[in-house]
């Protein structure tokens, strides 16, 4: 039976295993070796969505990553190949979906949210229980127990014990994941890969802080989104959202920035994320200028001079008023 994956994408990955089993034919003489050797391929693998932006492709095949040069994977790309690895080496792959579901590998875990949902592979290893392969969450080990709102993974290749808690776990043939990435090569189908967010770029230093920049699609309001979380110890955690609102002709109506305090963040959202303010570009520029006149002649900030104190004085004043006028207060601090 044809695979329904594209044969390009089918060559490729039947030239990696035979070329991987030349090279160690004795890692791979048993279903539970064939399943390690996949897992350990796979569970480094870079997660990436520059290339996918920078496109306009979001869930490209193997042979379409290479000709483009997009690189990384996220948890829906990375599936058929982890998929045709799987089927090659005979270890029968399911492709299976986690809706709204976490991870809990110790008791500090039960604090985190749930996530959205999420692709991952079940494999035959030859062995009494099937085999979780999921590298983007770093699990892989037998499933020894699954019930209807969640599975348990025993400990295996150094990793821990984990529970994944779920409130729905949805298997899918390898046709329907075919059919689903066929539709996703819809320039406006593929804005469902935003809808869960993606992550853009985890390591983006500001000001000495290294920040995650994310992007999202809201169908509602025909609005991408990017926010970028800014860490801060002991102080505050905060972030900023860059909102960009369509017509139905794909022309921007709307353009805005939000700034929030928030305890922590997740894949989807904020956790006890506050809005407080919102404003457009004229009045960040402006902010951006008040600032710049807090800095030395190095671009340095001058010392013992707060902000505050500089647009407090009377010289400053109607440049604090514009601002402050711009960046309308939410509903709770009017």
């Amino acid at each position: 039976m044809p695979s329904p994956f594209p044969e390009e994408t089918v060559k490729i990955a039947q030239d990696s295993i035979r070329a991987t089993l030349e090279i160690y034919p004795k890692h791979f003489r048993t279903a539970y070796k064939k399943a390690l050797g996949v897992w350990t391929a796979f569970k480094n693998s870079d997660y990436g969505f520059l290339g996918n932006l920078r496109t306009g492709v979001y869930a490209p095949y193997i042979h379409e990553k290479e000709k483009l040069k997009i690189g990384g994977y996220n948890c829906t790309t990375i599936i058929p190949d982890l998929y045709l690895s799987c089927e090659i080496l005979g270890i029968n792959p399911q492709i299976v979906q986690f809706f709204s579901f976490r991870d809990i590998e110790k008791k500090d875990d039960l604090e985190n949210p749930f996530e959205n949902h999420h692709f991952s592979i079940i494999v035959d290893a030859g062995r009494k229980h099937k085999y979780l392969l999921d590298p983007f969450w770093k699990t892989f080990g037998p499933i020894i127990e699954e019930n209807s709102g969640h599975i348990k993974i025993a400990k295996c290749d150094g990793r821990p014990a984990t529970k994944r808690e779920f409130r729905e776990m949805k298997y899918h043939s390898a046709e329907e994941f075919a059919e689903m990435m066929d539709r996703l090569h819809d320039p406006a189908e593929s804005l469902d890969m935003l809808v869960a967010g993606q992550k853009v770029l985890d390591d983006r230093v500001i000001e000495k802080i290294e920040c995650e920049i994310m992007v999202y699609y809201n169908d509602e309001t025909n609005t991408v989104s990017t926010r970028i979380c800014v860490p801060q110890a002991l102080i505050s955690n905060k972030a900023v959202t860059c909102n960009m609102q369509f017509n139905d002709s794909g022309e921007i109506v709307n353009k805005y920035l939000e700034l929030f305090l928030m305890k922590e963040r997740s894949w989807t959202g904020l956790i006890e994320g506050k809005k407080i303010a919102q404003l457009d570009f004229s009045a960040l520029e402006e902010f951006r200028k008040t600032i710049k006149k807090t800095l030395n002649e190095n671009g340095e900030r001058r010392k013992h001079i707060r902000i505050g104190r500089l647009i407090d004085s009377s010289k400053h004043k109607s440049c604090l008023a514009e601002i402050i006028n711009s960046m309308p207060l939410t509903k709770e601090e009017k």
